[in-house]
């Protein structure tokens, strides 16, 4: 399997860490398949579309879901 092609840009999740405190999020839970694990982010399959995720962003559970900020789940189209 090859690497995904992903255009990263470190600077996005300053700029989402940034948010946070003026931002009122509840967290969700969406499943979701890991493809793959970096330092700064996860590429992952939702419903057959592939995104990457913060991980400061994302916590991983161990029933095959992710845990996020309902904000960020709606950026991404994840709701």
């Amino acid at each position: 399997m090859s690497m995904p092609k992903v255009a990263f840009n470190p600077d996005e999740v300053e700029q989402w860490m940034e948010k946070l405190p003026t931002v009122e999020s509840k967290p969700v839970k969406i499943r979701a398949k890991v493809e793959h694990r970096y330092e700064r982010f996860i590429w992952v399959n939702v419903k057959g579309q592939s995104i990457w995720l913060p991980r400061k962003l994302v916590e991983e559970n161990r029933d095959g879901t992710l845990t996020m900020p309902d904000w960020l789940a709606k950026e991404r189209g994840l709701l």
